[in-house]
């Protein structure tokens, strides 16, 4: 790997020895290659070889097969002949067909997102193989980003979500998970679930053995905490609309509170408080909106 040295001058001096020259790239640390200094990195494009499965199911496609060779018996127009939950359930007449269906890009070795893909993504368990280095190069991050986009244009994943907007054959990442849980059900295996809500599953998982256990004895329940638990369990938009509708209504407490204490009648200072208050809010959050969708649009166009 090529490496920055920093040069020095003869003549300069200071307390410390001979001063560098300026405008020059600074020593890399040993931690620090000199190429991730300068934003330039070994970059693999990778694809992975994928078990054929059925986008409505989401089980596995078997092909009709010579079962005396295991080749299909026909590569570009193959006969469908029944669904399986895993590969390894193929019949000796019928054969799956393997697809690129995902392409990623990794400045590590491709070994290790396959690990990781392994264990975090729901199509996991269809992969027929080891991933396929497709391109590879001392790249920076925008060379890297555009030969995975332009890789994903060409092969057209299935699996792929960014930069395959435009492929009508691609499955939603949503529609990943409904797959891989109808795979899962068809072969008598536990659900498969996203990484995203493991965390969640193993501290409730700890926090029930701890009840169960009976050690929950001596923690005091603070109210506070009772009821952050009970409101962190709702989704993240029904905590917006509650958040927004409390803060409304102590707006409006607070005014209709302060008008009272300068004499105004309870009943006007009421109304006087509804009304400010719905307007500042719309006012608010309407032109948060508004700014978004035209953030959007302008996104869009350029």
């Amino acid at each position: 790997m090529r490496t920055s040295r920093t040069t020095v001058s003869p003549g300069r001096r200071t307390r410390s020895g001979l001063r560098p020259v300026p405008d020059l790239p600074p020593v890399p640390s040993p931690r620090q290659p000199a190429d991730e200094i300068l934003g330039v990195r070994k970059g693999h494009i990778y694809a992975f070889p994928i078990w054929e499965i059925d986008p409505k199911a989401g089980l596995v496609i078997l092909y009709e097969a010579n079962p005396a060779t295991g080749q299909l018996t026909d590569i570009e127009n193959p006969r469908r002949v029944a669904l399986v939950a895993s590969a390894q359930l193929a019949r000796t007449d019928a054969k799956p067909r393997i697809v690129w269906d995902y392409v990623g890009q990794t400045v590590r070795e491709v070994e290790v997102r396959e690990g990781e893909h392994v264990d975090d993504k729901p199509w996991a368990d269809v992969i027929a193989g080891r991933p396929v280095t497709i391109a590879e190069g001392m790249w920076d991050k925008a060379e890297r980003d555009r030969q995975e986009i332009a890789h994903i244009h060409k092969i057209k994943p299935r699996f792929n979500y960014d930069h395959n907007l435009e492929n009508d054959e691609r499955i939603e990442i949503w529609r990943q998970v409904e797959l891989r849980h109808a795979r899962d059900d068809a072969a008598h295996r536990p659900r498969w679930i996203p990484l995203e809500l493991r965390t969640e599953l193993a501290e409730l998982t700890a926090e029930r053995a701890i009840i169960g256990a009976g050690l929950d004895g001596n923690e005091p329940q603070y109210p506070l905490t009772v009821l952050w638990r009970f409101v962190s369990s709702w989704p993240p938009a029904v905590r917006a609309v509650a958040t927004g509708l409390l803060l409304w209504a102590a707006a409006v407490w607070g005014t209709v509170v302060g008008l009272t204490t300068w004499g105004w009648p309870r009943v006007l200072a009421l109304i006087f408080a509804l009304a400010l208050c719905s307007a500042v809010f719309a006012a608010v959050f309407g032109g948060r909106k508004s700014r978004r969708r035209k953030r959007w649009k302008n996104y869009f166009r350029s």
